[in-house]
């Protein structure tokens, strides 16, 4: 099992501005392909219809929608890595 842990914030032009901040937490299965990650991320978040555009950094992946002010950071774990941390 994987878990997203999505973390959205607002911006300022480029720049984060962070006077908020909301987290998710998503339960995916191991074999989910990245345009299903987004599609599910995208629902949670309430951006559904909206164009973002994604930065991969391999340990997280940016989601920044282009009509708003905010930014959503997306990293993963695995359901045996939470297990582990208790």
């Amino acid at each position: 099992m994987l878990i997203a842990k999505i973390r959205k914030t607002d911006t300022e032009g480029k720049e984060i501005k962070n006077t908020w901040e909301k987290k998710y937490t998503l339960e995916l299965p191991d074999n989910v392909t990245d345009i299903q990650i987004i599609t599910r991320v995208k629902k949670v978040l309430n951006w559904v219809g909206l164009s973002c555009r994604k930065v991969d950094n391999f340990t997280m992946i940016e989601l920044k929608p282009y009509a708003m002010n905010e930014i959503a950071y997306i990293e993963f774990s695995t359901k045996e890595d939470n297990d582990v941390k208790k």
